[in-house]
């Protein structure tokens, strides 16, 4: 009698079944995790963003509000670090204000170079830098 029908898998077949499963869900897995982490880091890169414009049109209001009074003050801010903690986890903008200049290097009045760098978390990268122009008289 023939008993070629009635055989089943044997234990090794079914080990090696599992592993090839066990590496392919890993790896599901694995990309799945990466791909959260990028989210979740882009999440906060849009944060800093939106935060830095707000800091921004913040200080342009109140120098188109009054000039002579304002203007001042923002010069002041410069090297000075404003803390968003409504943020999670907080970020940090480091204000940084110098003269703005032309071409050939002339101090343009009225007028200052901004460099905005938003800081958080602990990671390399969990930064950004951003630069404008804010003028006293629009």
């Amino acid at each position: 009698m023939n008993n070629l029908n009635n055989r089943g898998f044997s234990f090794v077949e079914l080990l090696i079944t599992i592993t090839v499963v066990m590496i392919a869900l890993s790896s599901i897995l694995f990309w799945q995790l990466s791909s959260w982490n990028k989210t979740a880091s882009s999440n906060q890169l849009n944060v800093a963003i939106q935060i830095i414009e707000k800091q921004i049109e913040n200080r342009r209001l109140s120098i188109a509000l009054d000039p002579d009074l304002n203007y001042p003050k923002f010069q002041a801010l410069s090297d000075t670090t404003i803390i968003d903690s409504l943020a999670k986890p907080p970020v940090k903008v480091k204000w940084i204000i110098g003269p703005e200049t032309d071409p050939k290097g002339n101090k343009i009045a009225n007028v200052c170079r901004t460099t905005l760098i938003a800081s958080w978390g602990n990671q390399t990268g969990d930064s950004l830098k951003v630069e404008t122009c804010i003028g006293k008289n629009f």
